[in-house]
C-alpha cells in the first residue's frame, strides 16, 4: 500500500495537509496536479510505498495531469517486453 502526503498552502493562504491512498499512483499524481491547478502551492510530497518513504520533487507538480501519459508509457513498456 502506498500513501501520497502533501502539505501546502490553499488559496486563502492556509497551511494544509492532505493524505491520499489508493491502489494506483497515477491517481495521487493527477488528484495533487488538481490541487496545483486550483492553486494550492505545494510545500512538501512524501510517497510512503510499505513503509518507505522518499520526498518528491514539488515542482514537478505544475497542474498538468498525468496519469494518461504514464499509462501510455506503461504500455510501450510492455510492449518491448513481449518482444524479448
Amino acid at each position: 500500500m502506498a500513501i501520497l502526503y502533501v502539505s501546502g498552502r490553499d488559496q486563502e493562504r492556509e497551511f494544509q495537509q492532505y493524505a491520499i491512498d489508493d491502489e494506483a499512483i497515477e491517481y495521487y499524481f493527477d488528484v495533487l496536479n488538481h490541487l496545483v491547478k486550483a492553486g494550492f502551492q505545494v510545500s512538501a510530497v512524501k510517497l510512503v510505498i510499505e513503509g518507505k518513504a522518499m520526498l518528491l520533487p514539488v515542482e514537478a507538480f505544475d497542474g498538468e495531469l498525468v496519469e494518461e501519459h504514464l499509462r501510455a508509457l506503461q504500455q510501450i513498456w510492455e510492449e518491448l517486453l513481449l518482444l524479448k
